[in-house]
Parts: C-alpha cells; structure tokens; sequence
C-alpha cells in the first residue's frame, strides 16, 4: 500500500507539471503566427496583435504568489445574440475594464457562469493546458441549466489557448505556480422582466498563481457548516454558475475568523450527508477504498476530481461515488480535497459539532503532492430635471420591458470602511466593471454577490409623485447584505437615492392611472478579487423604467405550473434574501412552462416536495372562505413588500390571515388564489396544474382579491387615504 500511495504522489506531481500531457494535457502552440492566423478573421476593432515576448518574465515576485488577482496584460472576447445562438468570431483584446447596462441579465438576475482552468510552463519553456475540453463541456451543461447560449468545444478552447500565449509572459517558472485562466460567460443584454438576456459575452482572462490556501502546503482543518446550505437538490449546485458562490461567503467568512482553512458542506434536506467545500470536492479514505460523493446534482463535477479518480483506478484503488454520512468522517484514515484552485491538498482534521477528527498526512499519504480605484472617476454634474412634460413613450402600450430612462443613481463603498460615499444623479449609460469583479465572478450583487430590490414611483392625479413603503426595501437590502457578506447603504441613502432617481426621470412617470415608474436598486461587488473572498469594492446603483402590467395576459388570470424538477431555494440557502442568484436558476423551468401556455411556474419545498413556496417573481395566497392564507416566510420564501401590505390590508378588513407551511394538496380545497409583487401587484390566479391535474379558482368581480387589490392601489396611487403612512410624497 505504501509503494502505492507513492506512485500515486508521483501521478499528481505530473498532474501538476506537465509530463502526463498524453493522457490528459494540450500542448499550447507557442509560434507567434499560430496566434495571428486565428485571430485575423475578427471583424471587431480591437488593438494590435500583442508582441510576444520570447525571452523574459514579467515584473513578479514568483517565489511569494499567492491566489490574488495579478492583472496580465490581455484578455480574450466574443459575442453572441439570443436570437442566433451563435458565437462570432472572438479576439484577444488589451485587460481592462468592461461596459455594461445597469439593466445587464447577469448584474439583475445572476445569468453568468465562470470556468477556471491553469497553463503551466514546461522546463522547456512550452506551453501547457489541463482537459481544457472537459471545462468547455462543463460549461455547455451549465449553460443549457441556465438557459444561455455557449461557445462550441473548438471555440471554449481556442480562447484559452490565444488567452495563454498573449500573456505568455505571465505564465510563472516551471515549479512556481500556473497561470490561472478564467473564463466568464455572462448575460450582457439589457432585461427588465425575468427573463434570458438578449445578449451573451463570453471572456477569458488570466491571473499567475500559487497556492489557493495561505497556509500553502500545510493540511486544511475544515469546519462542517449546520446552519448554511450550498444549494439544494433542483438548484444548480451541480453546474458552475457564479450565483452559487456568494451565497456560501458569510459561512466561509465565519470559519476563518475561528482559524479554519474552508467550510466543509453537508446535504440540505437532511444535514447528514458530505457535499463539498466552499470551491472543492471532498474525498475520504479507507484502506485501499477511496470514497467521495457522487455527483447527483447538487455537486459539481469537478474536473480535478475525476482526473483523480481515474488515476486512482489505474493504481489499483477502489473507487466509490456514493452517499457518504457525516458519521463516516471517524473511521476515515485520510481525507483530500481537490479543484482546479487547491489541486490535491491534505485535510488535517475536520471539526463537527465541536468535535475535532484528525486524519492522517504527510508523505506516503494517498493525496501527497510535491508540492483599478473607481471612485475616482469623474462624475457628470447633476442633471436639470425638467418639470414639464412627457417623454415619448406609448403610455397606452406600456409592458414589462426595459425603457431606458435619462438618469440613474450612483454611488459607492470600499469594504475596509464600509460606508457609502456620497452619491450622485448621472445620465444612464453602461457602468465599466472589471472581468474579475465580484458580481461578475462569485455573483457577488445584492442580486448573485449581487442585491436588487424592486419598487415603484406614482404620480398623482395633482402630478406629485409618491414611492410606496421604500423603507421596507432598504431594510430588506440591508438583511440580504448581511446575508451575503456586503455593505449596505443606509435606509435614509436607500431612500434618499430613490427619490433623486423619480425625479430626475420625472417625465418618464406615466400618467395616472396609466403605469408606473419601476425603479430597480442594485448593490453589486464591483471589485476586483480571484479567490472566492467578499469584493474589496461596491457599487449601489438605481435606475428605472415605465411599466405597466407584468404579464402579457394584462388582467387575465395566472395559470401556474407547479414545479416538481427544478428548486428555487433551500433551507439555509438565500431564498429569504433578494439575490440575485435566486433568479438566473429559475430561467430553465420558467421558460418551459411558458413554451406550454403557463404563465408562470409555482415552486414547492426543496427537501419534501410537499410545500408551496413562492412563484418565479411572486408571493402565493390561497382563500378558503373568510381565511386567507400564504407560506410562512422561514428563510426559503421572499418576504415581499407587497406581500405584507397585502396581509396587513386583510386583517383591517377583517380577514383572518394565515402564515404557515401550506401543503400542495390544500391547493384542492382553496376557493380562490392570487399572487402578490411589486412588479404584478395583485394579480388573481385562474388554474394551477399539478401532476397533469388542473385545479381551477373563482376570479371576476366579488373575489377577495379584486377588493385586495383596489385598497393597495389605491394607497399606492393616492385614490385612498394613507392612514398608514406607507406612501412618501417627493418633493421637486
């Protein structure tokens, strides 16, 4: 067994430098015309070719790198439209900062995937890949889940290789480290309502790195996380979108801050079975049997991890992709994580429930390995806001889609101090981010790590305008912050940025009665970091749009599908809070359920499937009689403005109102159902299918949610006296 686990160090060593390239490696091309030939054909207007550098290293300290971003010197590029689905023609461009709507499908609904993947050096100087393929299949897997278009195998791999000889001299000493390379696919386009973005862009940029952990080659002690959950069974653990990162930052902050190397997830249904790490899968062994779990969806098929089986195999080991129990960690004689980051690294010891279990490392062992300041950007002065007038809008054809407005809201926080600079009124355009900001990586945005909130301003038949309870976003942007490890604007900034916002798109404020002005809040991680760590920087953006009704069907009632494949949160997951990695999973059961006639899609319980929970964008009511009734909010279900309004509005009035666990049977029973939002207010639903089965509601005039609706719109609308004091009046 010893000569064995010996042999088997000896396999990851060449796993890392290079001499198994038969089996698993690319060899890069380092001829300066094999790059020019490729790129030649692009129609974009980018800078020249780069000079490659055939002698000499950058400026880098190789013997002290760590996994921090060190910015190279090129990046790669190419498009795609929804329409055609088809990539063109991408090029290598200069590393820098990149553009993109406020209204972009990845920064308000978390529609992004990343890769990561390293070149290595050889000793003579040539350039190596690791199963570059398996990253781009991956990613392929991933993109069908998130309803994205994809570059082609051929595609995903030339990037990488035109990406790796462009910063060729970037590429560390054999023995120092790698170049790490990611590649981002992210929805570009502009989307107000939930839906794909029309536009994808595909990148790949690049960083030298050494160690993934501080410690370098010293074990990891991991910490086994009870209260967070990574994903859940129907989410997207088992693809690599950048939604499922930020949500695990607050768990993985909290283990560092005790002395632990990385959180160790378990299962969220019943917190009995090992998942993986933060940003690596898992492995115990036994003997000659080395066990680690399987894939089944809520994992992600680590492409490090199944090289290493496959070596392990080849040695003689037994390799088991099962279920393995938290109770199993005891009788485990050693425990290994790998990934792209980490490669192999030892697990000293795991603690659990306050127990410490220690493994066995060191040499002989079976996993032994040799082992840009935005905030000063100069800032447009503040706009004349113009008292007459309308813009030219159709405001008797108004939808739920993305009209740009004349200004938005910005400002900004670097996390050492946490608070939030003084921001300001700029004209709406694109925002520049760097490739390796947070948003854009980990879904780092008070929507992915990334928050958005969702509100309204009105105007009155006098032509004020009114915001509807603001407040009660920027306490909930505030939770979703905590939650996801960021700072928050205050809620007088919050509130205070929403109104600058209404009034400087004054005239984009539909009449009364005609719509409304949705005004979209967005907190994303704007700075640049490699490793999976909060962003060094933020930005709180607002921007708007005129609406009128969500669905296409107008007033028509909702006919809902319940959701059996495909989850929309889990205990100990980010449900509760509005990220925007909540939102981009979504894309593949809404778009199904719309292709068949529904409107919208009604998602249950993730461990039990018994539940209702929430819709797409959208709270649940269900009316028996004189009781109204919703799923309690337990940290899987949005706590909706709306929703609450609703709830208290119902009790004046003298129902009694229920929040509590409802089951999927009682959806039989209801006389009526309706859904509440800021964006679909209080829309009445007609029929929900269940198992083929369509359940049918009473709608029309006398139903408890037309009388619901008309109080709320009323208040929102100033028709109604606010005894509550839920509207605030803006003053021009």
């Amino acid at each position: 067994m010893i000569c064995k686990r010996a042999h088997l160090g000896g396999l990851v060593r060449c796993l890392r430098f290079g001499s198994f390239q038969s089996k698993v490696g690319c060899l890069v091309n380092s001829a300066k015309s094999w790059y020019t030939s490729q790129a030649s054909s692009s129609s974009q207007q980018e800078p020249e070719s780069p000079d490659y550098s055939e002698d000499g290293y950058a400026d880098v300290d190789w013997d002290n790198l760590g996994f921090g971003l060190v910015p190279t010197d090129y990046m790669y590029m190419m498009k795609c439209s929804k329409d055609d689905d088809k990539f063109e023609q991408g090029q290598v461009c200069r590393f820098r900062n990149i553009e993109l709507n406020p209204a972009a499908g990845v920064l308000n609904y978390g529609q992004g995937l990343f890769e990561g993947t390293k070149t290595y050096r050889k000793e003579d100087g040539r350039l190596l890949l690791f199963r570059p393929d398996r990253n781009a299949l991956r990613m392929k897997l991933g993109a069908e889940r998130m309803c994205m278009p994809c570059p082609s195998v051929d595609q995903f791999v030339d990037a990488l290789k035109q990406t790796a000889l462009a910063n060729e001299r970037w590429v560390p000493p054999p023995g120092k480290g790698s170049l790490y390379m990611r590649p981002l696919l992210i929805g570009t386009g502009a989307i107000l309502g939930l839906a794909p973005a029309p536009e994808y862009t595909f990148f790949v940029y690049g960083s030298p790195v050494g160690n993934y952990f501080k410690g370098g080659l010293a074990p990891l002690n991991l910490y086994v996380e009870e209260e967070f959950s990574r994903t859940s069974s129907g989410g997207t653990g088992g693809v690599k979108a950048i939604s499922n990162y930020a949500p695990v930052l607050k768990a993985l902050g909290r283990a560092k801050s005790r002395g632990f190397s990385d959180v160790l997830y378990l299962d969220s249904a019943n917190k009995k079975y090992l998942e993986e790490a933060s940003a690596c899968n898992i492995f115990l062994v036994k003997g000659n049997v080395i066990s680690t779990p399987a894939t089944n969806g809520t994992i992600l098929a680590g492409v490090t991890r199944r090289s290493m089986i496959e070596i392990a195999h080849d040695l003689g080991y037994q390799v088991e992709e099962r279920d393995i129990a938290i109770d199993e960690l005891i009788d485990a004689d050693e425990v290994f994580c790998t990934g792209t980051a980490v490669v192999v690294a030892p697990v000293g010891s795991i603690t659990y429930q306050d127990r410490r279990i220690e493994f066995r490392t060191g040499a002989g062992c079976s996993w032994f390995t040799s082992m840009a300041s935005s905030s000063s950007q100069q800032v447009p002065e503040s706009p004349v806001y113009s008292e007459e007038g309308y813009a030219d809008v159709d405001w008797d054809d108004l939808g739920f889609g993305l009209v740009p407005t004349g200004y938005m809201y910005m400002m900004k926080c670097s996390k050492d101090d946490e608070k939030f600079e003084q921001g300001q009124v700029i004209p709406y355009g694109n925002i520049e981010l760097s490739p390796a900001a947070g948003v854009l990586n980990y879904g780092q945005a008070s929507l992915c790590n990334g928050l958005f909130e969702g509100t309204k301003a009105y105007r009155k038949e006098d032509g004020r305008l009114l915001l509807f309870r603001p407040d009660q976003n920027a306490l909930r942007m505030k939770l979703g912050a905590e939650r996801m490890c960021m700072p928050c604007p205050s809620v007088d900034q919050f509130v205070e940025a929403l109104k600058q916002t209404a009034l400087a798109n004054k005239r984009w404020i539909p009449p009364p009665g005609k719509g409304s002005l949705y005004m979209r809040p967005l907190l994303l991680g704007t700075g640049a970091v490699l490793g999976i760590a909060p962003a060094p920087e933020y930005t709180f953006l607002v921007y708007g749009s005129p609406v009128g009704n969500y669905f296409k069907g107008c007033s028509a009632p909702l006919n809902l599908y319940v959701e059996e494949e495909f989850s929309r949160s889990s205990r100990g997951g980010t449900g509760g809070v509005k990220a925007i990695s909540n939102y981009g999973q979504v894309l593949n059961a809404l778009g199904r359920a719309r292709s068949r006639g529904f409107s919208d899609v009604l998602y249950l319980d993730s461990a039990n499937k018994k539940y209702l929970e929430e819709a797409s964008g959208c709270n649940i009511f269900l009316v028996k009689g004189n009781v109204i009734s919703t799923p309690a909010t337990n940290g899987t279900i949005l706590a909706g403005v709306t929703r609450r309004s609703i709830i208290e509005i119902a009790r004046d009035l003298g129902y009694q109102v229920e929040e509590r666990d409802i089951a999927v049977d009682e959806l039989i029973e209801a006389d009526e159902a309706f859904c509440t939002g800021t964006a679909v207010v209080v829309s009445p639903v007609g029929s929900i299918t269940y198992q083929d089965k369509r359940i049918e509601f009473r709608t029309g005039d006398g139903c408890v949610c037309r009388g619901l609706c008309s109080n709320l719109v009323g208040i929102q609308r100033g028709l109604i006296e606010d005894k509550k004091g839920w509207t605030i009046e803006i003053d021009s």
